[in-house]
């Protein structure tokens, strides 16, 4: 099997390969693990032009070897260069930690990848805002909804502001999560803490969207009395 190690000499070597035709490149790709030769040798040719680096994209090669599906994370790096802004991904591939963290990403987790490219915001939130090197507490979450979603607001606004928050946050958890940042535990209770955040301001909106059409809810005590009648909300698991 091939060494996951890069030298210096060997990665020169193989950046050298980038300035010939020949398939010489795909050829020196294919001896590490989980490389394809041709497919990397092609997104290398493309990265090669947008980081116009040399230096940079051997360090770029080396962080990739080191993930779950590097050349996965080459294609997906080469594609978010067509998707925000050159600058600030340049800014993050430069800075170590977040090179790996973007890269074991990218090489990690399609999905979490599809959230990444929906939206420059996700992006800047993640790296920029450093919000991946966080954590965020349920009482958080909250206000963070509550900032986003007006107490007035339809529940076409409510479902978009929800479908937002989410991708949001299951990108930071996941990111979190994969890039070892957070523990199995920490997971969990952010995860539950996102739903029952969501859960609360989606109730707070229809609660009086209803109210409005039908009126207070109420029920009737055991003494007769009509009271304000409260809500449950059982979560059953999968």
């Amino acid at each position: 099997m091939a060494d996951m190690n890069l030298s210096q000499q060997d990665l020169s070597s193989g950046l050298a390969l980038l300035d010939q035709s020949s398939p010489d490149l795909a050829h020196w790709c294919s001896r590490f693990p989980l490389f394809d030769g041709d497919r990397a040798a092609t997104n290398l040719r493309l990265l090669d032009e947008h980081l116009a680096d040399r230096e940079l994209l051997g360090k770029v090669i080396a962080t990739a070897i080191q993930v779950a599906d590097p050349d996965a994370a080459l294609n997906n790096l080469e594609r978010l260069f067509d998707l925000h802004e050159r600058k600030a991904l340049l800014d993050v591939i430069h800075e170590p930690r977040q090179r790996h963290h973007l890269l074991t990403l990218l090489g990690g987790s399609p999905f979490l990848t599809g959230i990444l490219c929906r939206h420059n915001d996700y992006f800047s939130d993640l790296f920029r805002d450093n919000t991946i090197e966080k954590s965020c507490s349920e009482n958080q979450m909250y206000a963070d909804l509550t900032d986003l979603i007006a107490t007035d607001a339809d529940f076409a606004q409510l479902q978009a502001g929800l479908r937002q928050y989410k991708a949001r946050q299951v990108l930071r958890i996941g990111a979190r999560d994969l890039c070892g940042l957070a523990t199995l535990e920490d997971v969990m209770v952010e995860l539950s803490g996102l739903a029952a955040a969501a859960l609360q301001r989606a109730y707070d909106v229809c609660s009086r969207l209803l109210q409005a059409d039908y009126g207070q809810p109420l029920e009737q005590t055991a003494a007769g009395a009509s009271t304000e009648a409260a809500m449950t909300v059982l979560g059953m698991g999968k």
